[in-house]
């Protein structure tokens, strides 16, 4: 009887160091997956508190604009008439900061502005005679960036390297109307990581950035093709710096 009773307990000893053995493998593969699931879950929710805007814009749609770009110094995520961009209040020092840590660009490299009006440029440029805007005027709205003197009332992040800065009309409807919402110049730099494709929707881009941008403004597929052509107007003469969707020799 003795002997069968140690026998048992043994087998329940076994059976007991077994289970831990088991529970102590189950536990370590839990951990790894309830860590996606825990990271999957935040970034769900990150991703629902982003905000997304489809055009045309509400009253309420506009108001959310300006209180997240000119109150919160945030970002956008938009449409233009070349390929999405990724942009914020061009007059806001940090929040231009945060367009190049979102692009990890350099420094070095400025930025351009895009603007819905005349008066806006001559808000914001220098050297603006009638010479100028008849040579513009010939392209915009439309996709030629113009490199021209500027004004000190925008912030130097924009451009580190002198005081020049580019300007471009936009002829999209969409980035139109989100500048005319905020009353400022919008930064228009391409909506992808520095070296990396352009795209020309709005998922491809949300998939980019998440929850890194504020607002995503979905406006369909944009035409994509060539990028803005760059010249700078601010010498003697104008000087071709990027080939682009207008071609140079309808420029010189």
């Amino acid at each position: 009887m003795e002997r069968l009773t140690g026998e048992l307990w043994k087998n329940v000893a076994n059976i007991v160091y077994i289970r831990r053995i088991l529970y102590y493998i189950w536990v370590k593969i839990q951990a790894p997956v309830n860590a996606v699931r825990t990271d999957h879950i935040e970034r769900s929710t990150n991703i629902k508190n982003m905000l997304t805007l489809s055009f045309p814009f509400q009253e309420d749609d506009k108001t959310q604009i300006r209180k997240i770009l000119l109150e919160k110094q945030g970002t956008i995520v938009y449409p233009t008439e070349t390929f999405y961009a990724l942009g914020c209040a061009a007059t806001d020092a940090s929040a231009v900061s945060s367009i190049f840590r979102l692009k990890n660009r350099d420094k070095a490299m400025p930025l351009l502005v895009l603007i819905d009006s005349w008066e806006m440029l001559e808000a914001y440029g220098k050297d603006i005679d009638e010479s100028m805007r008849s040579e513009l005027d010939r392209f915009w709205p439309g996709p030629l960036t113009a490199v021209l003197k500027c004004k000190d009332n925008l912030p130097g992040e924009l451009n580190q390297q002198g005081t020049t800065l580019g300007f471009r009309m936009t002829s999209s409807p969409v980035a139109g109307e989100i500048i005319s919402t905020v009353g400022v110049p919008l930064v228009g730099t391409s909506a992808n990581r520095s070296s990396e494709a352009e795209t020309t929707s709005c998922l491809k881009a949300r998939e980019i950035f998440l929850d890194e941008v504020d607002i995503y403004v979905d406006g369909g597929t944009t035409p994509g093709r060539l990028p803005s052509t760059v010249v700078d107007f601010s010498g003697k003469s104008p000087r071709l710096i990027r080939k682009g969707a207008i071609d140079w020799d309808e420029i010189c």
